[in-house]
């Protein structure tokens, strides 16, 4: 192999494992960044919002999230009925402790 092909090589494996070390961190950013729940409000009471689906097919199931909040969460935006929202929080014995609502602006 002559020393060109080497170099050519040695740059190969460089950017390939610059690519490999990139790409992981975007996916690392993206798992950290992602909502934990999503969709619309159906109801809100004084400390719990119930979150449903934003698209509804008659013929299939949904899971309907009450997510609990508090003076703690913090919330972006205003809460009301119909807006769709991402929900940043934690899972415990069925209750969904929110830390972050963000209210996501309508097209």
């Amino acid at each position: 192999m002559t020393t060109h092909a080497k170099k050519e090589m040695h740059l190969f494996v460089k950017f390939f494992i610059v690519f490999i070390v990139f790409a992981t961190l975007l996916i690392i950013l993206w798992i950290f960044l992602k909502a934990d729940y999503q969709g619309e409000i159906l109801e809100i009471e004084n400390n719990h919002i119930t979150l449903g689906p934003t698209e509804v097919d008659n013929e299939a199931d949904y899971n309907v999230y009450t997510i609990v909040f508090n003076d703690k969460t913090k919330i972006e935006g205003t809460l009301n009925i119909g807006s769709y929202v991402k929900v940043w929080g934690k899972s415990k014995e069925d209750i969904i402790r929110a830390e972050k609502i963000t209210v996501m602006e309508n097209d």
